[in-house]
């Protein structure tokens, strides 16, 4: 059995002339694993996206759906306010605060030393997206490193990985890695810091410490997924469980 550390190295690493290779074979994953990973990424997405109606509908028919995946990252709940309450929420956090963004939700601005939009970091999410043909909507209005951006591509990356084969299926699996490891890993703490210094609702603290904590816990679902060992002890990884939860229609 593959070092699950060794895949992850690799993945991260690859392209920076480290010369360090553990390839991962689309044979190897575990699809309803794949399925279940898909739709804890995208309902994370839905919850960090401004909550217009289509948003909000979503979330109203699936939050039950996804308890099992938030009981296992909180110890509470994640429960709805009314959708005006909540989009004033989000405006006031996320876009504009009397003059200045209490949670900045774009990666550029907590890994780019200079703290501005539109950096060194958007342009590396781009290549990497631009790799795997991912296209932002023209309906999104957010750039490639917004947070609910990051997280949906991951969903869709592994809905993708089992229709693809040879260097696409290479692409799909090193970009999935990258964007969890080098970006949302980092940004999605600082992030999440804030929105417990700045909300007044328990909403968005809630969900960012599912996230967060999900982050934390990449290396023991990716293990699980690519059928590796986490060198971390036995039993660190629950198949059953992960299979359980519910994938997101």
């Amino acid at each position: 059995m593959q070092s699950f550390l060794n895949i992850k190295q690799s993945l991260i690493t690859k392209n920076q002339g480290l010369g360090y290779e553990e390839p991962v074979r689309i044979e190897q994953l575990d699809p309803e694993i794949a399925d279940a990973l898909q739709g804890c990424f995208l309902i994370l997405s839905l919850l960090l996206r401004y909550p217009e109606s289509d948003v909000y509908k979503r979330l109203e028919g699936h939050l039950k759906d996804f308890v099992p995946f938030f009981q296992g990252y909180s110890s509470k709940k994640v429960e709805l306010i009314p959708q005006e309450e909540l989009q004033a929420e989000y405006i006031r956090l996320f876009v504009n605060n009397q003059g200045f963004v209490p949670v900045v939700p774009y990666c550029s601005y907590y890994l780019d030393a200079d703290k501005l939009l539109g950096g060194t970091t958007l342009e590396r999410i781009r290549a990497i997206m631009g790799k795997t043909g991912f296209v932002l909507e023209e309906d999104q209005g957010e750039l490639e490193d917004h947070l609910a951006v990051l997280l949906e591509f991951c969903a869709r990356i592994l809905t993708d990985l089992f229709q693809t084969d040879g260097r696409d299926f290479e692409i799909r699996v090193q970009a999935l890695f990258q964007i969890c490891y080098r970006y949302l890993l980092p940004a999605s703490r600082d992030a999440c810091r804030l929105i417990r210094e700045h909300a007044r609702y328990e909403f968005y603290p809630v969900v960012g410490d599912i996230l967060v904590n999900f982050m934390l816990d990449l290396d023991r679902q990716f293990a699980g997924l690519t059928g590796s060992h986490l060198e971390a002890g036995p039993g660190v990884y629950n198949h059953e469980e992960t299979k359980a939860r519910t994938n997101f229609e």
